[in-house]
């Protein structure tokens, strides 16, 4: 959305999961216009090199993989890196807080004559932690060609918490609506 709203914008990526990362560049490949402006960088965020000023940020799906001090650092560099003014977009995935979220379909898709389904689970594991478990399957009518299972731990951190680590670096949390936020360097 950036690439097409603002010309002159140019964007760094950072993606160090390859299944994540080869998608991505699949989507930047449909796109050539692109290619002089995105730079998709395959490290995490405290491996890449970032630039010293930034004119905003996008972390969706993101800031639940930090603990609670990479996140306090992550934050801290956001707050030295934006302008007066700039701001980052960030969601805070529900559940707010951990509790057991049953097995469910969360996407499905008929692609030519193969179905496609995603299905998500989650245990909590402490007051901010939940264990995820993401089931792709493939499907030819009801038989299933291959199913991958990922598992991952990942943080659901309260937006006060985290509007307090924000404001201990100068950032404030704003609300937009569906567990989307407006991280914001005051002027």
């Amino acid at each position: 959305m950036v690439l097409d709203r603002v010309p002159a914008a140019r964007v760094l990526t950072l993606e160090p999961n390859r299944s994540m990362r080869a998608l991505l560049l699949s989507r930047v490949a449909a796109r050539p216009e692109w290619f002089a402006r995105i730079t998709v960088r395959p490290e995490d965020f405290f491996a890449a090199t970032l630039p010293a000023r930034l004119g905003g940020a996008i972390l969706l799906g993101v800031i639940g993989h930090f603990d609670p001090g990479e996140r306090a650092a992550v934050l801290a560099e956001l707050a030295d890196r934006l302008p007066d003014g700039g701001g980052a977009l960030l969601d805070l995935q529900a559940p707010e807080r951990p509790q057991r979220v049953p097995a469910h379909e969360f996407t499905a898709a008929q692609v030519g004559d193969l179905s496609y389904r995603g299905i998500a689970e989650a245990w909590p594991m402490d007051s901010e932690t939940m264990r995820w478990r993401m089931t792709y399957l493939s499907l030819e009518g009801d038989r299933v060609l291959t199913e991958d299972t990922a598992e991952f731990r990942y943080r659901h951190p309260a937006p006060g918490t985290v509007a307090a680590e924000a404001h201990q670096v100068g950032l404030r949390l704003e609300p937009v609506g569906d567990g989307i936020h407006w991280l914001v360097r005051p002027t």
